[in-house]
């Protein structure tokens, strides 16, 4: 299937997130807020799609200096016959003492492939057709006052794969190419000092976690995962509300990983400027720094700039298959008190490639 131009109609979501009533900074913050927004949109994996996406934000107690909870949810369908329903969820319990994050959801889509390594090509694309349910979560207690430690439960089922007749998959039959449940546990450890949750302007935060995946658990597949992901944020000078944001992740694998289930490169988050899986391997690395400044009104711009390796063996990587992009933004600020935005970028890796979602990317 040949890759489309991506194209979003900005214009009749940034209308309905205009006419949805934010609450202004100098109120009282409310304990609850909705944004609702209808769907229209045009990307190289879904072709025309239409539907309806949201944020509720509330906060749950009487506290008003505990962390604002968020549930995004969304549920679409495309001219390429594909169903997304998801709810991904920041939920903050007894005045921050509890911290459960993830998502849930289903998924029938299509995602490219191009082979495992960091040398693969862009003219052996090739996509593959699956349906899955998501369950991802993060449930925490917190240890001191910025610290929270608890277990992760991974799992995707993958289900009816499907892959290009004569294509990689087909030819080369990967762990997983008839797809399979993955299913994992594993402690998680997080020490945040940012001073919000969605859009940060001072602090740091350290993820840690690893993930095993065993029969045991209902996983076809025996492995391990192990995440790192490490933040900063700064305000560079106290007179302007200018941020500069840097993040360092890596991810890695050992084991029986399915193709499906190793370390990605690209997309919303990381990488921009690449498709989310144009890169796959069984080690990944990646680093972004972003500079955040206000234009006018709720209206704020973004530089950001990007690079990472990605391969089987920590010791097989070389700078000259480092991966770059890098790229602009555009937010708009829905709600000033708990600073939740939509974002806009254009970012370019080996093509130009928009984004258009809620909260910043890291």
């Amino acid at each position: 299937m040949k890759r489309l131009t991506p194209f979003l109609l900005v214009s009749l979501l940034l209308f309905c997130s205009f006419s949805s009533r934010s609450q202004d900074s100098t109120e009282a913050p409310k304990k609850v807020s909705l944004i609702a927004l209808p769907l229209l949109f045009f990307t190289p994996e879904t072709s025309l799609g239409y539907g309806a996406a949201g944020a509720l934000n509330l906060r749950l107690g009487d506290n008003p200096e505990s962390q604002s909870s968020q549930i995004l949810f969304g549920a679409a369908r495309t001219l390429f016959n594909q169903t997304l329903l998801y709810t991904n969820y920041n939920v903050y319990l007894n005045e921050d003492k509890y911290w459960l994050k993830g998502e849930f959801g289903y998924y029938d889509f299509f995602f490219f492939y191009y082979g495992i390594g960091p040398e693969t090509r862009l003219e052996d694309e090739e996509t593959y057709e699956v349906q899955f349910p998501r369950i991802k979560l993060d449930a925490m207690h917190r240890l001191g006052t910025k610290a929270y430690w608890g277990v992760r439960y991974w799992m995707d089922s993958y289900n009816h794969l499907d892959a290009d007749a004569g294509g990689l998959i087909d030819n080369v039959r990967p762990a997983g190419f008839n797809g399979g449940t993955i299913s994992g546990l594993g402690p998680v450890f997080i020490l945040d000092t940012r001073d919000n949750v969605y859009s940060s302007a001072k602090g740091y935060k350290l993820e840690m976690a690893t993930v095993l995946y065993h029969e045991a658990l209902g996983s076809q597949f025996r492995y391990a995962q192990a995440f790192l992901d490490a933040a900063v944020f700064t305000r560079p000078w106290k007179k302007y509300k200018h941020v500069i944001g840097a993040q360092l992740l890596s991810e890695n694998t050992w084991g029986d990983v399915p193709f499906f289930a190793l370390p990605k490169l690209g997309g919303s988050k990381v990488m921009r400027g690449y498709y989310q899986g144009r890169f796959v391997d069984q080690k990944q690395m990646a680093a972004q720094v972003e500079y955040r400044f206000p234009l006018f009104w709720r209206l704020e711009q973004t530089l950001f700039t990007s690079a990472s390796f990605i391969g089987k063996h920590h010791e097989d990587w070389r700078f000259d298959q480092m991966i770059t992009a890098a790229g602009s933004g555009l937010r708009f600020v829905v709600n000033q008190n708990d600073r939740i935005k939509i974002r806009f970028d254009v970012a370019y890796g080996e093509e130009v490639n928009f984004y258009f979602t809620f909260n910043e990317a890291f």
